[in-house]
């Protein structure tokens, strides 16, 4: 499998390789943006998670306290 790829690039131009390697780069870089998009929108997830939390403990402190 490696091999057959090997022999497809060695028969591909400098401009072809080139191109290849821009294209392959654009694809990552889509990916990693892709992932931070996706790390913040956890992140939110988790703070919105921690802030209901909290919400729900401080009424039951509350309650707590008026009794």
């Amino acid at each position: 499998m490696w091999r057959k790829l090997v022999d497809y690039y060695v028969t591909c131009t400098k401009q072809e390789l080139i191109e290849k390697l821009v294209l392959k780069n654009a694809r990552l870089l889509a990916a990693e943006k892709e992932i931070d998009r996706l790390n913040e929108y956890v992140q939110i997830m988790e703070l919105q998670s921690t802030q209901k939390e909290e919400k729900k403990y401080d009424k039951k402190t509350k309650k707590k306290r008026s009794n």
